[in-house]
């Protein structure tokens, strides 16, 4: 489920890249924020089923890493807007995390049943 949305988050923004009308805009971005926040509550529902001893520490390293996406994503996009003059190379970028995930399910799921030391 996760990967759908993940592809469907992509989608959505790549499509927003192309700087259709406002209107279809909106709608994109509907869709597209409503994948991502499945996804999120899909991570925090697999928190406690992958890490059922350690579900305090990983709640709160997902947490960190949300606010630090939340922090850093405006600045990141502002920066390319000043640097181009168009939203289009800062949300290309934004479709290549999601992207990159839905390509390669199996490298997260191989580096997570290693043993630790």
């Amino acid at each position: 489920m996760l990967m759908i949305l993940y592809a469907g988050a992509g989608l959505m923004l790549a499509s927003i890249s192309m700087l259709p009308p406002l209107t279809d805009v909106i709608a994109l971005l509907f869709v597209g924020m409503m994948c991502l926040g499945a996804g999120n509550g899909a991570v925090f529902q697999l928190v406690p089923q992958r890490f059922g001893d350690e579900i305090g520490l990983m709640t709160g390293i997902v947490g960190a890493a949300g606010g630090l996406g939340g922090y850093l994503l405006p600045i990141v996009l502002g920066s390319l807007y000043d640097a181009t003059g168009s939203y289009t190379p800062g949300l290309r970028r934004c479709t290549r995390l999601p992207s990159r995930i839905v390509d390669r399910p199996g490298r997260l799921e191989t580096d997570l049943a290693r043993p630790r030391r």
